[in-house]
């Protein structure tokens, strides 16, 4: 019954979005929210099975798809995302907000300082048994790479998740599920 808010459109955050939208888990709402301009392309059979239940879930109104997307601010009930728009002008950038009880970041391998700073990652660690953030209401299944979160020197490790981890999805999902 939560309105959820998935960050990035990889095989893992495709899985997470279409899993929270299931009645197994029954998220009132899911917003998925990608960089990218398209979703991945079909190459696999597990891919093509999520993008046709993200079509699905999308035309039924249990999920927003929003493309070209950054979440610029987020807090235990919003997330601010700055979506791209192209106007006469050229491209330009329109914040807009989000209902988002749960922030879930399926982020893979790639990511920027910026958007783990704006994503509330103060201390750089997750709790193993829920991969909730020290942002209360904000989970993570995968992000890495990002200074200074990969220092050992200064003990700020981010933990970080192999992408196409079912069984780490599946622990956010319940995760979320219990927060209920």
């Amino acid at each position: 019954g939560k309105h959820v808010v998935v960050l990035g459109s990889g095989p893992s955050g495709m899985e997470t979005a279409v899993r929270l939208c299931t009645s197994a888990y029954n998220a009132a709402h899911v917003t998925l929210a990608s960089r990218s301009s398209r979703l991945l392309p079909a190459w696999n059979l597990y891919l093509n099975e999520s993008l046709w239940r993200i079509r699905s879930f999308v035309e039924s109104g249990r999920m927003t798809l929003m493309l070209q997307s950054t979440m610029s601010r987020a807090n235990e009930t919003h997330a601010t995302l700055q979506k791209a728009v192209k106007s006469k002008r050229g491209w330009k950038s329109v914040a807009v907000d989000v209902r988002a009880d749960l922030i879930i970041t399926a982020l893979g391998f790639t990511s920027d300082e910026s958007l783990i700073r704006t994503a509330g990652f103060p201390d750089g660690l997750i709790k193993r048994d829920t991969c909730e953030t020290s942002q209360r209401g904000l989970f993570n299944v995968g992000i890495s790479g990002v200074k200074p979160w990969t220092s050992k020197a200064d003990g700020k490790i981010l933990s970080t998740f192999i992408e196409d981890s079912t069984p780490i999805v599946r622990k956010v999902c319940k995760a979320v599920v219990a927060r209920v």
